[in-house]
């Protein structure tokens, strides 16, 4: 039964996920007054299909992606015969300005999602913390190396913190080293070298050993705490994809539809809050990876559309086609090699 419920869960979640994005992309498309063949939530065949005017809706069987097609937009003749009541409209025969919105309107509709259910759970909660120590824990390391009740924490080894989450998150960088601490005390900006934390001994890393005030928990201050909770998760994020140019990230760390409903059975164990907490992550998580510069990405063909505006001609139809196809194959097999490990891991 937890089971069942379990996978009910993460369809809805991939589902909800997908859905934002995809409509991102239908939406502009029709602002930008290209035609929409179809828009589809799913991949596979389909489980429901209607038409309205020149578009078709599908919902499809497997929930692991889904697209909006639009008119010409390979750069192949236009799917439509010509109609007296509508013009037809090729994606590529819009302004490039146009259809970069159209591109980026997909990971923007995650953004905005991760905001929007960030900004209900922090308005939710009981209470937000500062980033001022109001109360040391017993056996405090950080009070016998310089830290002061009532300072409030600016940076932690140059990194910028403006909401306690912050704090935890820099010293899980720290390397469980000495940090360097910058601190608002009486007015003045002062800078602690050498202070120390405790370790957690299950993790290795480093952890705060002090209670913060509360919050203002007012309209702005729920704003607050959301915007930069999310712009934590979206720094973390950066990190995680950058590590995996530099060896601090392997790609035995990513995770596919196996391993991320494997996550969404444990986390949904510390109850509703933590999975929507997750659930944003996953929307986060979305809107970056679809905006990097890899070809079948949307981030790939916004840099084919930034490369086409300065040379101010368009790339050839067929060369497009070609690297698209390639990075999707590439991405495929990608796919196929994580789900692999995932499915192995199980077992």
């Amino acid at each position: 039964m937890r089971r069942r419920c379990i996978l009910i869960a993460a369809i809805l979640i991939f589902g909800i996920l997908i859905f934002s994005h995809e409509l991102g992309h239908f939406l502009a498309a029709r602002w930008a007054g290209v035609t929409v063949l179809e828009f589809s939530i799913g991949m596979g065949p389909a489980l429901l299909k209607w038409k309205k005017g020149e578009t078709d809706y599908s919902l499809r069987l497997l929930p692991i992606g889904g697209y909006v097609r639009m008119d010409g937009e390979e750069g192949e003749p236009s799917a439509l015969e010509p109609s007296t009541s509508r013009k037809t409209v090729s994606f590529r025969e819009v302004s490039v300005g146009r259809r970069i919105v159209v591109v980026v309107a997909g990971a923007f509709m995650n953004l905005l999602l991760a905001l929007l259910v960030m900004v209900a759970l922090v308005a939710s909660s009981e209470a937000i913390g500062s980033t001022t120590v109001a109360e040391y824990q017993e056996g405090s390391l950080s009070s016998s190396t310089g830290l002061q009740i009532d300072d409030t924490i600016l940076e932690i080894n140059g990194r910028r913190i403006r909401i306690s989450s912050d704090v935890a998150y820099a010293l899980i960088h720290s390397g469980g080293e000495p940090c360097e601490v910058v601190v608002l005390r009486d007015g003045q900006t002062v800078t602690l070298s050498g202070v120390r934390f405790p370790i957690d001994e299950q993790t290795g890393t480093a952890v705060m050993d002090f209670y913060v005030y509360r919050a203002p928990f007012t309209v702005a201050g729920v704003l607050h705490e959301a915007f930069f909770r999310c712009v934590t998760m979206m720094r973390e994020i950066y990190w995680s994809i950058g590590g995996m140019f530099t060896g601090e990230v392997s790609i035995n760390d990513l995770s596919g539809p196996v391993g991320t409903t494997q996550a969404i059975s444990e986390i949904s164990k510390q109850g509703m809050a933590a999975l929507t907490y997750f659930t944003v992550f996953i929307s986060i998580n979305l809107g970056i990876v679809n905006l990097l510069p890899i070809p079948a990405l949307d981030g790939g063909r916004l840099l084919l559309l930034v490369i086409e505006k300065l040379r101010k001609k368009p790339i050839p139809a067929e060369l497009e086609g070609s690297i698209n196809l390639v990075g999707f194959a590439l991405l495929m097999m990608l796919v196929i090699f994580v789900t692999w490990r995932e499915v192995g891991a199980l077992f």
